[in-house]
């Protein structure tokens, strides 16, 4: 038996490491695999054993049990999915055998899972939120060229839906980061998984030596070359978790900063450690943040200052970087409060109230228009009291139509206040009435007040109605019946339209919340 046949489990910083296959069929031109023996076009089955490799965590000294115990990772040194039947049923008696243990359970593949495995993987799951199933992509346009043999990520993202579908918490790993390949397509990673409703995502560095660097090197752009030249400083360290005494060359965590923030702008909350990413989706505090390791990758979700259930505040110790809460009267804090409450309604949804509710525990400034690289905004769709027509704005002529949408002013008490003021001051309405205190939708957009340089507006958007009568129409202000709305508006405004109209049919109170005028608010 050869020593690339046979691989024990691993552990670093409360996660173990399981892997039923070595090796991998992917073949994807970064694979650290190969610095380790595994250079086989095709991944084989782990001769160590899964009863073996099960008594081995359970008998570790550092494993805890139970829900919030230690994190079991599955797939560290291999595809645990191939497109062999056969090595995925082996496979699955792992996921089973890892399921039992009660413990977290991260899973991941690069490959489109027909309906069979996901269905088979859901039924081991032992109890909701146990298990949390990711893919992993470095690019969208140049993803066949890097990630030669896997699967296109559309079908690996088809996957990810299936199995949220079943309730199964997913993410996406941007893995590993390639300098001047996954930055350049941040725009693209950001509308993909936006499309398909992604709603967090782990980003991960590039880790290299000689063997990787001439894998890469046929991939214009990767190589050693491309890793050496101007502004990339890199050091040898130890930067695997699944193998801690291994010597690879890496970027410091800091060089994935920018393009994290890029993520979390565009609307995808993003992570640098996949535990923090499970603990963000479970909305349970794994104490990731009393381990120094996991400092330097910390990116101030708030998911460890209180879970996404409003949990009291953990207690932090210096040197970390305390999240604390703010006084119970600040705005920011009303409004992170609003958001936590607010029922979701899709995977878009929860997607989306995760990253407006992490940058406002994580941002004492989130709610300035100062704010950068995003800010929230507030927005209200009026329509008339019968939810038939709705009242757009364009800023001249050509504009394009959309709903009155304006900056946090201190002068509002909540953003309800916000979005009330900057309806009656820029749409020229007298008299708007609230249908609720609470949002209808929420959405991430470029900001129109800095259009060329990428702000994002990270948009609280109510319903209100005012009398049509009341309101003429102008250049730049008209009424559109629902059922014939203008060309040119993008999807969430249509479907803040849709849900408003919805709102305010089935309201219980006709005459509504509450009248507000004011100055106005640039947006």
């Amino acid at each position: 038996m050869r020593a690339s046949d046979t691989r024990e489990p691993g552990y670093r910083a409360g996660r173990f490491f399981l892997s039923p296959m070595l090796g991998c069929t992917a073949r994807c031109a970064f694979c650290y695999t190969r610095s380790f023996g595994y250079r086989a076009p095709t991944g084989h089955r782990n001769a160590y054993g899964l009863e073996a490799s099960i008594a081995w965590v359970r008998d570790h000294p550092l494993y805890v049990p139970g829900r919030s115990g230690s994190i079991i990772s599955i797939g560290a040194w291999g595809d645990p999915f191939p497109p062999d039947d056969g090595d995925r049923d082996h496979t699955l008696d792992w996921v089973r055998a890892a399921c039992a243990l009660g413990n977290p359970i991260q899973l991941m593949s690069r490959f489109a899972l027909p309906e069979p495995v996901v269905e088979a993987v859901t039924d081991a799951i032992a109890y909701p939120g146990q298990l949390l199933f990711s893919t992993s992509m470095s690019s969208v346009t140049r993803a066949a060229e890097i990630e030669r043999y896997a699967d296109p990520p559309v079908r690996r993202l088809l996957t990810l839906e299936a199995f949220r579908r079943r309730g199964v918490p997913t993410n996406v790993m941007v893995k590993p980061f390639i300098p001047g390949v996954t930055d350049a397509d941040a725009d693209a990673i950001v509308a993909l998984l936006r499309a398909h409703a992604v709603p967090l995502c782990v980003v991960g560095g590039l880790y290299w030596d000689e063997t990787i660097a001439r894998s890469t090197s046929g991939v214009a752009h990767l190589g050693a070359g491309a890793l050496d030249g101007p502004g990339i400083v890199s050091a040898i360290g130890q930067p695997l978790d699944c193998e801690p005494s291994a010597p690879l060359r890496s970027l410091p965590s800091s060089h994935l900063d920018a393009f994290v923030d890029r993520l979390w702008a565009g609307g995808v909350a993003a992570f640098k450690k996949s535990a923090c990413a499970n603990s963000y989706a479970a909305g349970v505090d794994l104490g990731l943040r009393e381990r120094p390791e996991y400092r330097a990758s910390c990116v101030e979700c708030g998911v460890c200052a209180g879970s996404l259930g409003g949990r009291e505040p953990v207690e932090v110790h210096d040197p970390l970087p305390v999240v604390a809460p703010p006084p119970a009267e600040e705005p920011g804090r009303r409004a992170r409060l609003l958001l936590e409450r607010w029922p979701a309604r899709s995977a878009l949804d929860i997607g989306l109230r995760n990253v407006l509710v992490g940058r406002l525990r994580s941002r004492a400034d989130a709610l300035s228009p100062a704010a950068r690289p995003a800010h929230v905004s507030a927005s209200l769709a009026v329509l008339d009291p019968a939810g038939a027509h709705v009242l757009l704005v364009r800023d001249g002529p050509a504009g394009t139509w959309r709903v009155p949408e304006g900056h946090w002013s201190p002068e509002d008490p909540t953003l309800a206040d916000t979005a009330l003021r900057t309806a009656a001051a820029v749409a020229g309405i007298p008299d708007v009435v609230l249908v609720s205190a609470e949002p209808v939708d929420l959405d991430v957009h470029p900001a129109l007040c800095s259009p060329k340089d990428g702000v994002k507006h990270h948009d609280v958007r109510f319903a209100g109605t005012a009398p049509m009568t009341g309101v003429g129409a102008t250049q730049t202000r008209q009424w559109f019946s629902l059922g014939d709305l203008p060309g040119g508006i993008d999807p969430a405004t249509r479907r803040l339209v849709s849900r408003a109209a919805r709102a305010v049919r089935s309201r219980p109170d006709p005459s509504g919340a509450r009248v507000a005028h004011g100055r106005p608010s640039a947006g």
